[in-house]
Parts: structure tokens; C-alpha cells; sequence
């Protein structure tokens, strides 16, 4: 009986997991067809480079953050379900706390996005994009500039892995790159 017992509890965590997979991967689907959409060329460029400021490629190493905290999942890390890995960092915070934009840019995208909770995207020329998801307030619209430093959002409450903080992304191409590799060492 105990046997059993132990079977059934064995198999509704693999069906719970399987499903939470699916999930996982239904998400990052949404998301990567999202970008694609954002990467299409337009009859005017979305962002061009400031005058007298580096273009993105270059800032690598010294974006700012977008909120202080303590980084709970990174880049790359096991997401406990099946393969799947991190394509970005979650950084703890408080619900509420200001999210800025880590580098200057246009934002493109600022709406709810299943998985990702209300996502504010940047574009930062150059086919650069910056990703801030699991947001309790959006404070900018789509087609507004941005600088480095500057409020686009408040961190929600207990989205990603049950943790309440910013969900961040840089993608190059649509493809996630590693956000600590750009980010200034200096939160």
C-alpha cells in the first residue's frame, strides 16, 4: 500500500512537471515569436545611436542595472524543469521597487505577455534588445525614447519562480546573450 501510494505521488509530480514543461516551452515560443515580430524591419529605423554615445555593442560591461538586488536564478541556470535554462537573470527586490532602462533606446513593446507578467522591451538599435518582465507597473508607452537611468517600470510581486523582483533579458538577433557579461560590475 505504502508502494502505491508512493507510485501515485511519483506520478502526478512527472504529470505536474510535464505539464509545467509544456507550459515553459509554450512561454518561450510566445515570446520568441513576440521578437521576431519587434525584429522586423520597418520603413524607418526604430533607434538610432545617440550622438556622442557608444553604440550598444560596445557598452558591454557597463550598462547600468535596472533595480538593485540580489540576483536569484542566472543566466544559464537550471530552471528544476526538464533542460530548460535561464534565458536571463531574476534579480529579488520588493514589489514596487523603479526599474530604469539599463541603456538608451526606444521602447517597442509594454503590454502583459503570458510567462513573462507585464514585459516592458527596448530596442537599442543594432538589433539589441533589453527585456524587463514580472513588472506590477508599466510607466512608459511603445515609441517612447528612453536614456540610461530613466523609470519604465515597478517590480511585481511573486511571478518567476515564486520570488518577487525583475525578470531580465538581452537578446542579440532575438537570441538570449548572458546579462551579467553587459551589465557594469557595480550594482
Amino acid at each position: 500500500q505504502q508502494r502505491q501510494a508512493t507510485l501515485k505521488l511519483l506520478e502526478a509530480k512527472i504529470t505536474d512537471q510535464d505539464s509545467r514543461l509544456s507550459l515553459l516551452h509554450e512561454q518561450e515560443k510566445s515570446l520568441h515569436v513576440l521578437l521576431n515580430s519587434l525584429n522586423k524591419p520597418v520603413s524607418s529605423p526604430t533607434t538610432k545611436t545617440v550622438p556622442n554615445q557608444p553604440s550598444f555593442a560596445k557598452r558591454a560591461g557597463s550598462l547600468s542595472w535596472p533595480l538593485k538586488g540580489k540576483i536569484l536564478a542566472r543566466y544559464g541556470s537550471s530552471r528544476n524543469v526538464g533542460k530548460l535554462t535561464w534565458q536571463g537573470i531574476l534579480i529579488s527586490a520588493p514589489t514596487g521597487n523603479d526599474i530604469v532602462a539599463a541603456a538608451p533606446g526606444k521602447i517597442v513593446f509594454a503590454d502583459w505577455l503570458r510567462g513573462f507578467g507585464l514585459l516592458v522591451i527596448i530596442d537599442h538599435g543594432d538589433q539589441y534588445m533589453t527585456l524587463y518582465g514580472n513588472n506590477e507597473t508599466l510607466l512608459r508607452k511603445v515609441g517612447e525614447r528612453v536614456t540610461t537611468g530613466d523609470l519604465i517600470a515597478q517590480s511585481g510581486d511573486k511571478g518567476m519562480r515564486q520570488h518577487a523582483g525583475l525578470y531580465f533579458e538581452i537578446r542579440h538577433k532575438g537570441s538570449p546573450t548572458n546579462p551579467l557579461k553587459w551589465l557594469s560590475k557595480k550594482v
